[in-house]
């Protein structure tokens, strides 16, 4: 396992309710005479484990990984709060896409990836070819429409990405939906660019 990158960010899995699927919280610490600490949580679900083990929490170390993974989402997201001199980003932790951000982490560090073959719709659509990297924005051709994902990892064959909408799928498939912040792991070829999704295009994308 990679070291841990800061000593004082790391996550937390609790447990709610005692019974089910337990949630994760990333943990920034503040100064120590405070004894206080900046808590935020998220809509990830890990498989149920501390009801079986007796703890409502157990703290799990913020790894190289995670660190590597949110420059990379930062970078890509948000460019213009990128601080040259500091080498560093400004974030407002109360901002709702700097938590999104921190919810498609979780995901990708927590989250089983899912297959997608019950509802993804591969059509070889003809469009501009692309290489793709993580952190990019990407869409999915579904059922119900295009829907947009952060590409969280990749290799030659497969792709995991983590959804940034839900996707209502047919009634006659295992699953009725996808929520918000799945993990679900495509073939690379089925990966399309974001603009096939609720995104505004730019000056080199065509409209037919």
């Amino acid at each position: 396992m990679p070291d841990q990158a800061h000593p004082g960010v790391f996550w937390r899995i609790v447990d709610e309710s005692g019974a089910g699927p337990d949630s994760v919280t990333l943990v920034f610490e503040t100064a120590e005479e405070e004894r206080k600490a900046l808590q935020l949580e998220t809509d990830i679900v890990t498989a149920e484990f501390l009801s079986y083990v007796g703890k409502d929490h157990v703290d799990v170390a913020w790894t190289q990984d995670d660190f590597e993974l949110l420059q990379v989402l930062l970078r890509k997201q948000f460019p213009e709060r990128f601080d040259e001199d500091r080498m560093g980003f400004h974030l407002d932790l109360t901002d709702e896409s700097v938590l999104d951000t921190i919810a498609v982490l979780a995901a990708a560090r927590f989250s089983d990836p899912q297959r997608a073959d019950d509802w993804l719709l591969s059509h070889g659509w003809t469009t501009v070819q692309r290489s793709y990297e993580v952190g990019d924005m990407v869409a999915l051709s579904t059922d119900m429409g295009f829907c947009l994902g952060v590409l969280v990892a990749l290799d030659a064959v497969e792709a995991e990405v983590v959804l940034l909408e839900c996707v209502e799928v047919d009634q006659d498939t295992p699953h009725q939906s996808v929520r918000l912040h799945e993990l679900v792991r495509v073939d690379k070829a089925d990966l399309l660019p974001d603009t096939f999704g609720s995104v505004l295009t730019s000056e080199e994308d065509t409209v037919h």
